[in-house]
Parts: C-alpha cells; structure tokens; sequence
C-alpha cells in the first residue's frame, strides 16, 4: 500500500505523538521499576532492628520501673517488602501527651531528654501532630536506628543509608537509560499493525502510574531518615500500580487502542521504512 504525500501531512502529528508516548513510557517504566528494584534489594541486604536491639533503648531510655513487653516484628510497609521495625508495649504507659505542652527540662518529659542524652541518643525532640493530629511522641536516633516513644509503646526502626539512595537511584537512571534505548531501536525498525497497536495502547495505559510514581520518587530519598517516616520506595510501587492501577490501566489502554489504532491501516508499518513518517 503506498501512502501518499496528502496522508503522510496529515497522519504526522499524530503518528509523533505515538511514538513519543511509547518512548516516554518505556523511559519512566524503566525509571520506576528500577529504583523500585534497586530499593528492595537493597533494603533486603541492609541490617534490621532486633529485639535485642529494642530492649537497650529500653533500657536506656525509660524510667526505672517501666518495661516493655509483647515485643513484635513488623512490615514498615503493608506488602512486607522492605525494612521492619520492632515494636512493643511500654508498661506502666508514660504520660508524654499531657506533658508535651509544658517545659520539657521538667517533669517526665525532662527525665526522658536527660536519659537519652546521657544514653547517646541525637536529634532527640518532641514530635507533634504524626501521625494524627494531637498525637505527642519523643523520637531521636542512635547507631543507625531511630526510635519513637509514645505514651504506651515504644518503636526503632532503620534509618535510611546512602547505600540504599545509591541503589535506589543507580537502579532508576541504569534501567531508564537502557528502556529508552531499546525502545528508539525498535522503533527505527518498524512494527506491524497489530503490535503497533498493542505497544500504544500498553504505553498509555501505564504511562499515567509511571508519571506519579517518578514524582514520588525523591520523597523516598532521605538518608539520615527513619524508614518508618519514609517506607520502601519498591513497597510503594508494588502496592499503588499493581493494587490500584491496574483495573484502570486496562480501560486506558482499551481507549488508546480503538484511539490510534487507526492512524496505522492494514499492511502498514510505524516507525520503519515502509510505515508512517517519522
């Protein structure tokens, strides 16, 4: 079939927005799974909090006669990817809430700053309003691990290390650079009608997640941060493109079908010799 001087005007703006999207989708997808990838691993080779490790802030940080008991580890992130914390019940509870207005040289609230502080802890302060409003918590870090201390429990978890942003982002950048290369070469090389269809209409369906996925990801990078506050970057992925997106990926990709499923007709090729111009 030859196409003619008239068509290739006229089908140009839209066959450049094709092949723009499949790039731009092939782009942010190898950006998001691979600092999705690059934070899990290295998230899973990175030392986590233990029961030991939650019974010497203990037993630096709280009053004599208080204890912590039903000690258990969790999942900082609801698919139990990533990092863990330890966490158990301080008993008798503390009374940080009633105090948190009040002079904190004074009372309990005093006794804590002084503990930590002879204990070695940093950056140890008051924490209002996180998670909820009114919500009251001593927080500070030691040895790589930051705890939390409420009225009646106490939580460590891991701060965030370089080692982890380094991986995070190596994998993001590496696979970005290597998604959009693969997907320039194939598309100088032309494809069918069929598969040209099919890769627009995947393109648009994961092209929105892909979007907000890369403009969350610089809020996962915060070394010298607990892992409580920020989560696993490739916790988050998994959780919001498989557990949300993906019924309306296939409605998506359903409208980009039948959309530009007829800017290639039958025997015809997009991208390569033979196709649409470029």
């Amino acid at each position: 079939m030859t196409v003619t001087g008239t068509q290739a005007s006229s089908d140009s703006g839209p066959v450049q927005i094709i092949r723009t999207s499949r790039l731009a989708a092939a782009i942010l997808c190898g950006l998001v799974l691979g600092g999705a990838a690059g934070a899990s691993i290295a998230w899973a080779l990175s030392p986590q909090p233990t029961r030991d490790d939650l019974a010497g802030v203990a037993a630096d940080l709280l009053p004599p006669g208080r204890e912590v008991h039903d000690v258990e580890t969790l999942g900082i992130d609801a698919s139990g990817l990533g990092p863990t914390e330890v966490r158990g019940r301080v008993d008798p509870q503390l009374a940080i809430e009633a105090n948190a207005d009040g002079p904190t040289d004074a009372g309990i609230i005093g006794e804590l700053f002084q503990r930590a502080q002879a204990a070695d802890f940093s950056d140890v302060l008051l924490r209002r309003g996180m998670p909820a409003p009114g919500h009251v918590a001593l927080v500070g870090e030691r040895d790589g691990l930051a705890f939390e201390l409420r009225d009646g429990r106490l939580d460590i978890a891991p701060l965030v290390g370089w080692p982890v942003v380094a991986a995070t982002v190596g994998g993001a950048v590496g696979l970005a650079l290597l998604a959009g290369f693969r997907s320039a070469h194939r598309q100088r090389r032309g494809r069918s009608r069929g598969m040209a269809r099919l890769l627009t209409a995947g393109s648009w369906a994961i092209l929105p997640i892909m979007a907000v996925c890369t403009a969350s990801l610089p809020f996962f990078l915060g070394p010298g941060r607990s892992a409580a506050d920020l989560g696993d970057y490739g916790s988050f992925v998994l959780e919001l493109a498989v557990g949300l997106w993906a019924p309306v990926a296939i409605l998506v990709g359903l409208i980009a079908w039948v959309m530009f499923g007829r800017r290639v007709g039958p025997g015809q090729t997009l991208g390569g010799p033979a196709g649409l111009p470029r």
